[in-house]
Parts: structure tokens; sequence; C-alpha cells
């Protein structure tokens, strides 16, 4: 019995081996891991308050980032995904990459507007946010590269480019941040993404756009369903994340309190590495095993429990040491961040182990408009719960209003999702 399982085991490191796992798992772990000491160097060089103004002006940036390349980088991963073809793969490649460029332009325009016209309530985030405002023109293209090596499987050539935006993000922010506090952290991030896209032009020969890409009316028709349901989707779920900070400051207009509130998501939200990283490894091969039903059932059990597993140690390990760690990685003027932390971490462990992965793998069978209602729902839910809760208690409401919000869609993604596998006809 002993020898069966350890055979098991042995066979299943070295498939997850062949084919890149530990590849993409290592390049995410140190991706996260240059991201969150990017954010500490951030947090030590700058004071409490310019930490604020920058948390509420990338905040606001980022919900303008939500509709980002209408979604055509999701509509890359699951068409080309799809398609074994190489041809049809760089032109479905090659269309969204063009749509998604011209998009951007466009958007990279409105928050500019935004940031000189309209009057951000948090001092000195419109400075900021017009220096966000070109960004997306430079990361989507950066992003569509690494969609064409995952679609392609080439996991290992994926980890490697997705190490090196890390590593020179680090490099500029640690140089900039010095010299000019939180402007150059956003300096860096142009740096970064304009090496990265460099580097995997030349060295895995990744294409930006096919001159000859051609599609038919009706492979357009789909894409642009796809794409268009999938940035809704996918908009909706990130915006959980954004509303939190947005409601705070609109009610309690003090950068301090952001700060704070910033600092407690940012271990939780840096773990999000671990389900992230899984998926994305397994998500081109539930793409393509779609119809597979014992395939897939068998598959997303496995991956429940490996993700589950670890999402909730980790998550018990920081609340645990909670009032060590927060203090000890942040700064003392940080420990009012403890009681969110903890909320946030038990939040972190469910959403991880439950509500993303069963999303994404939703979209895998196309159950697009599942995921839309459950985004418009979940999104109406919590900015419901963050009104309600912050006005009561202060970020702290904030943070519960984020745990009722993925407790429910953990309950309803994970029920649908088996529902759906149990469909497949045999």
């Amino acid at each position: 019995m002993l020898n069966s399982l350890k055979k098991f085991v042995n066979l299943s490191i070295s498939k997850l081996r062949k084919t890149g796992f530990f590849h993409v798992f290592g390049s995410t772990v140190i991706s996260k891991l240059i991201t969150f000491l990017s954010g500490i160097i951030l947090i030590r060089v700058v004071s409490k308050a310019d930490y604020g103004v920058y948390t509420y002006s990338h905040n606001i940036y980022s919900f303008f980032i939500l509709v980002s390349g209408l979604g055509m980088t999701s509509a890359t991963l699951q068409l080309c995904s799809e398609k074994a073809d190489e041809q049809m793969r760089l032109n479905l490649y090659s269309y969204c990459s063009k749509a998604g460029m011209k998009f951007n332009a466009f958007l990279a325009l409105v928050i500019l507007t935004v940031a000189v016209f309209v009057d951000i309530p948090i001092k000195g985030a419109n400075i900021l946010l017009a220096a966000f405002s070109f960004l997306p023109l430079l990361k989507f293209p950066m992003e569509q590269q690494q969609m064409w090596l995952r679609t392609g499987l080439k996991n290992r050539e994926f980890s490697y480019a997705n190490t090196f935006f890390a590593f020179f993000t680090l490099l500029f922010s640690v140089i900039l941040a010095v010299m000019l506090g939180s402007l150059g952290l956003i300096m860096a991030s142009y740096l970064a993404a304009v090496a990265t896209i460099i580097f995997q032009t030349v060295r895995f020969k990744v294409p930006l756009v096919s001159k000859n890409a051609e599609l038919n009316r009706e492979a357009k028709r789909n894409l642009w369903g796809v794409s268009s349901i999938s940035m809704l989707n996918n908009g909706l779920s990130k915006l959980m994340c954004l509303l939190d900070i947005f409601v705070i400051g609109l009610f309690i207009p003090d950068e301090i309190v952001i700060a704070s509130y910033k600092v407690a998501t940012t271990i939780p939200e840096g773990l999000s590495f671990i389900p992230h990283s899984i998926i994305l490894y397994a998500y081109p091969y539930f793409a393509r095993n779609k119809d597979n039903k014992d395939w897939t059932i068998r598959k997303y059990k496995q991956l429940t429990l490996a993700s589950g597993a670890v999402n909730f140690f980790a998550a018990l390990v920081l609340i645990l040491f909670s009032s060590f760690i927060v203090p000890l990685i942040f700064g003392k003027q940080y420990t009012d961040a403890i009681p969110c932390f903890v909320i946030l971490c038990i939040s972190f462990a469910i959403s991880g182990t439950f509500s993303d992965p069963a999303g994404n793998l939703l979209v895998t069978q196309r159950k697009l408009k599942f995921n839309l209602f459950m985004g418009v729902f979940s999104g109406a839910f919590n900015t419901c719960m963050n009104v309600i809760l912050v006005l009561k208690w202060g970020s702290i409401g904030a943070s519960i209003a984020t745990l009722l919000t993925v407790l429910l869609t953990s309950i309803f993604n994970t029920g649908y999702l088996l529902h759906v596998y149990r469909r497949i006809p045999q």
C-alpha cells in the first residue's frame, strides 16, 4: 500500500515537472515575492500619509483597468488554448492584440482626462493618477505575449518571462522609489514593461501582431462574445477588491486609515499566487479537456484538495502570528491593521480554494453568462455591505464585507461548477 502511494506520488511529480508546473509555480512565487518586496520598499521609504495617497490613486487607476483591452487577453487565453492549428492561433492572437491596443489608447486618454479635470478627495492623488495613465499601453502587449506562451503550453518560457518582469520591477522600484518616492514606483512599472516586451520578442520570438491575420465573421463574433463577457466577469470579480478602499476613502477621507487598510490587504492579496499559479498551469488543460467528464471531475477534486491544504495552512499560520508579523514587516505604526488582516486572511483561504478556481474553470466550460450573473450579484452585494458596514465599523466593516461576499460566491461557484461537470455527456 505504502509503495503504491509512493509510486503514485513520484509519477505525479514527474508528470508535473515535465509539463512545466514547477516552472510556472516557481516563477509565480518569485514574481509575487518581488512584488511584495516592492510594496514593502515603498511603505518603508515614504510616509504613512504619502502611502495612503499612492494607494488611493492606484485604486482609482485599477477601476479603469477593469476594462483594459476589452477582455482580449481572456479571449486569447480561452480561444488559443482550444486551437491546435498554429496559424489559427496566430490569427486570433493578432486580432485580439490589435483590438486591445486600440481600445487602451482611448482608455489612456480617459484616465488622463479624469486626472486633470476631476477633483479627487485625497490631496495629491490627481498627480499620481496622471502618471499611471499611459501604463495600459505597455502592460497590455506584454500580457498578450505571455498569453501566447501560455496557450502554446510553453510553461518554461512563460516562467522565465514572468520572472524577468518581476525582477526588473523590483530593480527599478528600489532605485526610483528612493529617488522619487511613490512617483518612482509608477515609473518603474513603465521601464519594467518595456524591458519585458523586448525580452519576450527577442529571446522567445513572441510576435506582437501578424500582418496577415484574418478571421471570418463567425470567428470574430465568437471572439467578441468571449472577450466582452470575460471582461465583465473579470472586472466584476476584481471590483470587490477595489470597492473596499474606494468606499473607505469616500466616507472616511483619511489617508492614514486608507494606508492601514491597504497594509492589511497586502499579504492576503500577495498569497493569491498560490491558487493563481495552480490555475495558471491547469487552465489550458481544462480548456482542452472540457468535454471529458471523468477527467474534469477527477482533476478538479485533486486541484481543490491540493490548493485547499496549502491555502488554509498559510492562513492559519498568518492568523496565529499576526501580532508579530504585521509590525515586523510593515512597522509598529501599522499595528492598527491587525484586525482587518486576520479577517482578510480567512477570506483569502476560502476564496483561493473555492470561489476563484471554480469561477475560472467555469470559463473553460463557456459558462460565461453564469459568471456574469455572479459578478453583478456579488458586486452589488459587496457594495451594499461595504456602505453599511464601513459606516458602522469603519475599515473593519470593509474586511467583513469582503468575507461575506467571498462566502457567498464560493457556495454558488463551486456548486454550479460541479453541476456542470456532472452534466457533461459520457
